[in-house]
């Protein structure tokens, strides 16, 4: 075995992030931002139990969500699988600094999620 492979150590995520977090909001930050890939279910978790999370931008289930959700104060967003959408999120910031709103768009990037059109038909082909 390496000597650098007895040296790493994994925690489950919640308190990974929950030191994280800690240690960055004394930092300062304000806004929480986690690219997840663990599922739409552990997103949920995370955002039930991670009071300064503001936003989870998942993956690993591939769900599709065509709207964002809200789950306690945590935003939850998802652009599906296998590169179909890319997911644009806004984000609405209101005066007490939290995230107020998250307007979601998936955009279609792949065969299957493209509307047919002129100059698109003979590369599709």
């Amino acid at each position: 075995v390496d000597s650098y492979a007895t040296k790493v150590r994994f925690e489950p995520a919640e308190v990974a992030l929950r030191k994280s977090i800690n240690e960055l909001s004394q930092q300062g930050l304000k806004i929480f931002v986690l690219l997840s890939h663990m599922g739409s279910h552990a997103d949920e978790q995370l955002a039930r139990n991670l009071q300064h999370l503001d936003l989870i931008v998942g993956g690993h289930s591939h769900t599709t969500m065509k709207r964002s959700k809200k789950v306690g104060k945590c935003w939850l967003v998802q652009a599906g699988s296998h590169g179909r959408y890319l997911g644009l999120s806004e984000l609405f910031i209101g005066r007490d600094g939290d995230i107020c709103h998250v307007k979601t768009k998936l955009i279609p990037v792949c065969r299957e999620t493209l509307a047919p059109s002129d100059w698109g038909q003979e590369f599709l082909q």
